[in-house]
């Protein structure tokens, strides 16, 4: 009932070479670190660790946000016998906090603590500077340099236009405001998650409770994306304009550096390079000064799990499969679920995705209730292979089909092309072939769905 035939990680030899790595941070943390009276091997350790760390908290929206690390990655990550040297260390300077509590266990990674980067006021006033520090690289020889020389050769053939990127940073830091955030009465949560970056650790609580707890300091209880925190605006201001400063000079200065990765992910087998997660607006223009073409896919993982699902037999499940095809997914779920808008609609299917199969929030409620099969599959499968590992199989679904597929076709033929999770930039110039190239491998593998093709003029 559940597909069997997805991408498997494999386990090919590997090598350990050492290379030079750059991490960007503010001022005060690479003082404190410097001045600590360690080996220098300590010290890049360090520096590894706060790689590792930022770079999750980035993927999870805010560079500030506590994550899960899973500790026998870290062990191998810093080596097992620096990293209680490498966490204390952090601790007592104030740069991290580790939450022991917390311990999660997922699927093939055993425990997995939360650690956190300490906000500080002073970091919203301090320029970030680059620090250098010497790594290994665990490398599968061939496919992990293959992907690298592909992504540097095809990055080294454009021009960045570095002045625009460093207005279009300056803009977004200025433009920080509380219109993408809902205040007080407007989360519809009724238990929400709140982050105190005073102390450093999260908790929950009604929502409810946390607005009284709010007006009684004169406080906001202000959601960004799933957190919430206790502030007044300017507090919140300051903390959310560092950290997209912070965010955007650490991307941009590895652009300019030529600082340059390109490595598939062991979770998810995604492709991960200096563009994945790079914001929209600056891809946009960098896409505009090469005369560069995008194509992705409409609702993609949608798409995807329309492909692995099995044919229920129901008319849910056809429903279900009707909606994806017609690429107008989340439209219709706003109509089906009275839902007040599409970005809401969209936050109901990330919640049917990654969260646990007995998330009971209103919105599931009423989604199991329109699609009571395909969610019986889905909590099904999260039942047999873990709770997250339903978001992760269909993520090395993608990434079987636009970098194994795709990528690797287009390749072949000698043309530029980068991947961006569920979508594919190339030149202009190239698109009729790697065009056909996308719609022969679709058909190749029976793939449905629609897609949107995007020139930046």
């Amino acid at each position: 009932m559940y597909p069997t035939n997805l991408p498997k990680s494999s386990t090919p030899p590997k090598r350990l070479k050492k290379v030079q790595r750059t991490i960007y941070l503010p001022k005060d943390i690479k003082l404190k670190v410097e001045a600590l009276d360690i080996k220098r091997s300590d010290k890049d350790n360090i520096y590894k660790f706060l790689m590792i760390l930022i770079s999750k908290a980035k993927k999870e929206g805010d560079i500030y946000r506590e994550v899960a690390l899973a500790f026998n990655y870290l062990k191998r990550a810093i080596g097992a016998g620096t990293y209680k040297r490498i966490i204390t260390n952090l601790e007592k300077l104030g740069i991290i906090t580790c939450d022991y509590f917390k311990v999660m266990t997922l699927t093939k990674k055993g425990r997995c603590y939360r650690y956190k980067l300490v906000f500080k006021e002073r970091y919203s006033r301090e320029k970030v500077v680059a620090v250098s520090y010497s790594s290994t690289k665990s490398s599968e020889a061939l496919q992990t340099q293959v992907f690298q020389e592909w992504f540097e050769e095809d990055f080294r053939s454009l021009v960045m236009p570095m002045n625009e990127l460093r207005a279009i940073a300056k803009r977004r830091k200025e433009n920080v405001s509380l219109s993408t955030c809902k205040v007080g009465a407007e989360i519809r949560e009724n238990v929400v998650e709140i982050v105190d970056i005073r102390t450093n650790f999260s908790y929950r609580a009604s929502k409810e409770v946390a607005i009284g707890r709010a007006n009684l300091h004169n406080r906001l209880l202000i959601q960004d994306k799933s957190a919430c925190y206790i502030m007044t605006e300017g507090e919140y201001l300051r903390f959310k304009r560092s950290a997209v400063e912070l965010s955007d000079s650490d991307a941009l200065n590895k652009i300019e550096s030529g600082n340059l990765r390109a490595a598939r992910n062991t979770t998810n087998n995604r492709l991960d390079t200096n563009f994945t997660n790079l914001p929209n607006e600056f891809m946009e223009a960098i896409c505009k000064a090469n005369n560069l073409r995008t194509l992705d896919i409409v609702n993609s993982q949608l798409a995807i799990m329309n492909r692995v699902m099995p044919d229920l037999g129901t008319e849910d499940r056809e429903l279900f499969r009707s909606l994806t095809l017609g690429g107008n997914f989340y439209e219709s779920i706003c109509e089906l679920l009275s839902l007040s808008n599409r970005k809401e609609a969209k936050r109901v299917v990330f919640e049917m995705m990654f969260s646990a199969r007995r998330n009971r929030s209103e919105n599931l409620a009423k989604l199991r209730k329109a699609f009571p099969s395909v969610m019986e599959w889905v909590d099904g499968y999260k039942e047999m292979y873990g709770d997250n590992q339903f978001a992760i199989m269909l993520q090395k679904a993608e990434s079987e089909m636009f970098v194994d597929g795709i990528l690797k076709r287009v390749k072949a033929h000698g043309y530029l092309c980068f991947t961006k999770h569920d979508s594919i930039i190339y030149r202009r110039e190239d698109a009729e072939v790697i065009e056909a190239i996308v719609e022969g491998y679709f058909a190749e593998i029976d793939f449905k769905c629609k897609y949107k093709i995007e020139d930046y003029l």
